[in-house]
């Protein structure tokens, strides 16, 4: 397996299509897992894609995407390399 994406499993909490529609609205685009698998818990898996931003816009899109599913789905309960502002 190839290619400049990362296949991404989350806990059975998080329904990455919701995630998707959410991480949008605050500039973070993923593809939820079931746009990409017919599998039974696809719905908990994400594909992000990394071939197009430089490293700055990743990094920030990262920590985007923490807080957002701190915020959604309580996880992770902390994130460490981020300052509360």
């Amino acid at each position: 397996m190839g290619g400049i994406f990362i296949w991404v499993k989350l806990p059975q909490t998080v329904d990455t299509k919701w995630l998707a529609e959410v991480a949008v609205a605050h500039g973070v685009s993923i593809n939820p897992g079931v746009e990409w698998s017919s599998a039974a818990d696809a719905s908990q898996h994400m594909r992000l894609c990394f071939g197009y931003p430089d490293a700055a816009t990743i990094d920030e899109g990262v920590k985007r995407l923490a807080k957002i599913c701190q915020t959604e789905f309580g996880l992770p309960s902390q994130i460490a390399n981020q300052k509360e502002v």
